[in-house]
């Protein structure tokens, strides 16, 4: 059952250890054990984390930070009809679009498959969502870490940015209130 997800503000709010955390992922367990704390009180981003109850086993963790997409970089200027016009006509050709980053989702692999990556994800879009309401950002971007999570985000909605080789997938936050 999916229960006791909080905040993590500062490391001594946290009642559950990192330092077991393994997601299958090298580089993201190595962040999450040993960068996520410090990330997170430097207010670099927001953590979002669900516990077990009981064992206070850390369940997953999920990201989030602002972020601006680089239209150059990503071939927005040329491909305009990828991003909905409203989203980035608010912005001139030079500007970057404002938007959020799910930086790091990652479960546990003792509890993957059960629903809590949807679980924590549906939570930061909520976060984000809230956010977005007071006029912040336009655009969720996920850099996917491989090819094998990239169909998680586009069964949600997201779209993937060119070249269709990118690890880049995207939702316009107007998109966020239809995931209910």
């Amino acid at each position: 059952m999916i229960e006791n997800c909080s905040d993590i503000l500062f490391a001594e709010d946290s009642s559950c250890s990192f330092e077991s955390f393994n997601c299958g992922v090298r580089s993201i367990n190595n962040f999450i054990r040993k960068g996520l704390l410090e990330k997170v009180a430097l207010g670099h981003c927001i953590a979002r984390v669900c516990v077990e109850r009981e064992t206070q086993e850390l369940i997953g963790v999920v990201t989030v930070s602002p972020y601006c997409l680089d239209r150059k970089r990503w071939g927005v200027r040329d491909n305009l009809d990828l991003i909905p016009q409203d989203v980035v006509s608010k912005f001139r050709e030079r500007y970057p679009v404002p938007g959020w980053l799910i930086g790091q989702l990652a479960i546990s692999r003792a509890y993957q498959g059960r629903g809590y990556g949807e679980y924590l994800l549906m939570d930061a879009l909520d976060m984000i969502r809230q956010r977005a309401a007071n006029g912040c950002g336009s655009i969720v971007v996920v850099h996917t870490e491989n090819d094998r999570v990239k169909p998680f985000y586009l069964k949600y909605g997201f779209r993937q940015l060119p070249p269709d080789d990118s690890s880049v997938v995207f939702l316009p936050v107007r998109e966020l209130s239809m995931l209910g």
